[in-house]
């Protein structure tokens, strides 16, 4: 049983620290002058099923702030950051 949990755990480590890469990743990338391509697509793949609640819930509460960045993608990349301190 101990095996168990200690393979989910270190599962649940690896898909965090791969979403976390990747939407690390994906902010570098939206700094650079290209166009979209295939590693764009991917990394939005990868980390939008992350960011989409945060955003769904930001635009039910009415929050925009008004500037050019993206607010959900930091603040789920917080509590991403939170919840591998906990794993």
């Amino acid at each position: 049983m101990e095996i168990i949990f200690t393979l989910t755990v270190m599962t649940l480590r690896l898909i965090l620290a791969t979403v976390m890469m990747a939407m690390f990743l994906r902010a570098v990338l939206s700094f650079l002058p290209t166009e979209e391509g295939a590693i764009h697509s991917f990394l939005a793949l990868i980390t939008e099923p992350f960011i989409l609640p945060v955003r769904i819930l930001f635009d039910k509460l009415g929050i925009d702030f008004g500037i050019p960045l993206d607010i959900p993608f930091f603040v789920t990349s917080i509590l991403l950051a939170i919840l591998a301190l906990f794993i």
